[in-house]
C-alpha cells in the first residue's frame, strides 16, 4: 500500500509526518519465504504481527539506504539458502507487517512516489526452503473448536496453553464462557 501524497491533519495516521511518503504491506509467509526488494532512500522496519522488531529496513537497516533485497523466512524455515544477494530476517509469526517510509525529493513527492513504485516488489523466491511442521494445532473444548497457529508459541503460556496445545482448567473455563457468552 503506497501513500503517494503528503499527510496532512485529515490523514488517519497517528504522528505521520507532513514530509515523507509512507509505504507498507502485510506479508504473507504461509507458503514459504518472500523476497522483498527495498528501495533506496527509506527507513522502516518488518515487524511480526506480535508488532516485535523482525529486522530494520533502509538507512536503519543492513542496506544502509542503499536499497536491496530482503529474504524474509517464515518460523520453522529449514533448507539450502541463498548465499549472496540478500539481507536475511526470521520472522517469528507466518505474517509480517513490512513499514517504511521516503524522503521527498528536492521538496517534491513525485520522484520518490516513482521510485518506489519502480523498485518495491514483493515476491517468492524462485528456490525456496520449506517450512517445517504443521501449521496449526486444534483444540476441541466441549462445543468450541480452537485452531491456533504453530508461530504463536511461547505468547500463549500465560493463557495456560503448553506449547499450543493443552490449556489449564481455568484457560477452558474462560474461554467456553467467553465462546458461550458470545453466542447467547
Amino acid at each position: 500500500m503506497l501513500f503517494p501524497e503528503l499527510m496532512d491533519s485529515q490523514s488517519l495516521f497517528l504522528t505521520a509526518n507532513a514530509d515523507t511518503i509512507y509505504y507498507l504491506a502485510f506479508v504473507d509467509l504461509t507458503k514459504g519465504p518472500v523476497v522483498i526488494e527495498q528501495p533506496p532512500m527509506g527507513l522502516g522496519t518488518i515487524n511480526d504481527m506480535w508488532f516485535q522488531w523482525t529486522i530494520d529496513i533502509g538507512f536503519a537497516g543492513p542496506d544502509r539506504g542503499e536499497g536491496g533485497k530482503y529474504l524474509l523466512l517464515p518460523p520453522g524455515c529449514a533448507g539450502t539458502l541463498p548465499e549472496n544477494g540478500f539481507f536475511v530476517a526470521r520472522s517469528r509469526t507466518t505474517r509480517a507487517l513490512y513499514a517504511s517510509r521516503s524522503f521527498l525529493t528536492n521538496d517534491d513527492p513525485k520522484p520518490t512516489v516513482d521510485l518506489i513504485k519502480k523498485t518495491f516488489k514483493p515476491k517468492t523466491p524462485p528456490a525456496k526452503p520449506k517450512p517445517r511442521g504443521r501449521p496449526k494445532s486444534k483444540l476441541t473444548l466441549g462445543k468450541l473448536h480452537v485452531s491456533i497457529p504453530r508461530d504463536t508459541g511461547s505468547k500463549l503460556t500465560s493463557l495456560g496453553i503448553d506449547g499450543a496445545r493443552v490449556l489449564s482448567d481455568m484457560a477452558k473455563e474462560i474461554m467456553e464462557h467467553g465462546a458461550l457468552s458470545r453466542t447467547a
